[in-house]
């Protein structure tokens, strides 16, 4: 390998990229899998992570991977059936018999669905509906491997022990709801829809109730994402111009006892992930067809890019695995879709091409599984 990698000639850096494709189209076609593998390893070409294993026992579309750590994952299709794999075959298919599903999460490894009114938990090793629980909602965090809040949008928030079918206790909160999160030990933010988009935050006491600790007023349009941090609450919103009726710019929002906006001029704050103790943002322009990550700096209250432009898909899905951040793109002619790898602590980006019809990411132990838009589902290396 050493006198591969000596002669420049082939190094990926040095070939122009239709010729690159070319020729890794041609190595991909032709090597066996394990010399592949061992060449995607030192990096000189930009091979797409080996293909492992395919399946196609579902015929709807892909809607989401849930990941089910060590023993494999679970697919959720468009038609609200659940297939759990290990990493060589089905396990087991689950008709939830729900119309709706507003969240499919892994918990103590059994999978926790939520919709029609009620949430349902089953067995990922039998695949047995284990307790139904009356009472659901469009939101969820969780406080602990028992302790779940839901939240409906229309202000009910509840607090549930996975071993209790009935919640522990509920509240009518204020106004309408448009997400919740977990804060600092035993709270939850709740950011409102409506009424000047406030965030309030709720302590929560198994004697005492939910009680509202403290709000802040956000004063203004769409709130799209937030995190915390060492007690301070980041989130990013979009500014409303009322005289042309549209979205103008975008604003991070640092609240620390005091609340600091930073303008993004025309970027509107998408995404936000806490990675490294480093606050990371993906923000794109007013159409969200292409945007860049930027990083947050808290103690100077300063942003800045931390990528190019990438040219993201609508529903702009990223996972955060280690120190990376996976989402699937465009090309710049919005005819093909590539999978996207950026690492926030040196910036590298990295593109796997020819991911047509994907619809959903994710990892599960050491195999990045995609599921796409032709119900295939593939495991790769």
């Amino acid at each position: 390998m050493s006198s591969y990698s000596e002669n420049k000639s082939y190094n990926s850096e040095h070939i122009n990229d239709s010729r690159k494709y070319e020729i890794e189209n041609i190595l991909y076609h032709t090597l066996p899998k394990e010399l592949l593998y061992m060449i995607y390893q030192y990096d000189y070409f930009y091979f797409y992570n080996i293909l492992v294993n395919e399946w196609k026992e579902q015929n709807e579309p892909i809607k989401l991977i849930l990941d089910l750590n060590e023993t494999g994952f679970a697919a959720l299709t468009n038609d609200n059936h659940i297939y759990v794999y290990n990493y060589f075959e089905i396990k087991h298919k689950i008709e939830t018999r729900m119309d709706t599903i507003n969240f499919l999460i892994n918990i103590n490894e059994k999978i926790l669905a939520g919709g029609d009114d009620n949430m349902k938990l089953w067995d990922t090793n039998t695949g047995e509906l284990l307790v139904t629980y009356k009472g659901s909602g469009d939101y969820i965090t969780v406080l602990n491997n028992n302790i779940i809040v839901t939240a409906e949008e229309d202000g009910e928030i509840y607090v549930w022990n996975l071993n209790n079918p009935k919640p522990i206790m509920s509240i009518g909160h204020i106004t309408y709801i448009k997400m919740i999160k977990k804060f600092e030990h035993n709270t939850i933010l709740v950011v409102s829809k409506y009424d000047k988009r406030k965030i309030f935050i709720y302590s929560i006491d198994i004697e005492k109730g939910l009680k509202i600790k403290d709000v802040i007023e956000s004063n203004s349009d769409p709130i799209k994402d937030i995190v915390s941090l060492d007690g301070k609450i980041i989130y990013g919103d979009v500014q409303y111009d009322e005289t042309y009726h549209e979205q103008t710019y975008g604003t991070i929002n640092i609240f620390d006892g005091k609340l600091t906006k930073i303008d993004m001029e025309y970027q509107i704050p998408m995404k936000l992930f806490v990675i490294n103790n480093k606050i990371i943002c993906f923000a794109g322009d007013i159409f969200a067809s292409h945007g860049k990550f930027y990083e947050i700096n808290l103690k100077l209250k300063t942003i800045h890019p931390i990528s190019d432009n990438i040219y993201v898909k609508d529903h702009i899905e990223m996972i955060v695995k280690g120190t990376e951040i996976w989402t699937i793109i465009n090309d710049e002619n919005f005819e093909h879709n590539n999978l996207l790898k950026f690492n926030v602590m040196n910036g590298e980006t990295k593109i796997y091409p020819d991911f047509d019809n994907i619809s959903s990411i994710s990892f599960s132990n050491k195999y990045i599984v995609c599921g796409f838009n032709d119900a295939h589902i593939k495991l790769y290396k």
